[in-house]
């Protein structure tokens, strides 16, 4: 049995968690202008695994935005596809 020490879904899942609770305490701050954060998401898309967790991250970005209109802040979601290599995707 192989164990996986990484897992790009989780620590993309934790990023997002990340930027969108720095981003709450930044709106409450005097700056009231829209403010854009642009997230990187590594996946391999030619894994079930790939696909599920890029449908996961979209539906929780869209629930999330749907419950909170009111943020003043955006964040850009950049796929790239690892194609089975993690490290060398997220160095490209």
């Amino acid at each position: 049995m192989r164990l996986q020490t990484f897992s790009p879904f989780l620590f993309c899942f934790y990023s997002y968690v990340f930027i969108a609770n720095f981003a709450k305490a930044d709106n409450n701050s005097q700056n009231r202008g829209v403010t854009d954060y642009h997230v990187g998401v590594v996946l391999d898309m030619d894994s079930d695994i790939g696909k599920v967790g890029w449908n996961c991250i979209q539906i929780a970005f869209s629930d999330f935005y749907s419950a909170n209109s009111d943020y003043r802040t955006k964040l850009f979601l950049h796929l790239r596809d690892s194609r089975g290599d993690n490290v060398q995707a997220a160095f490209a």
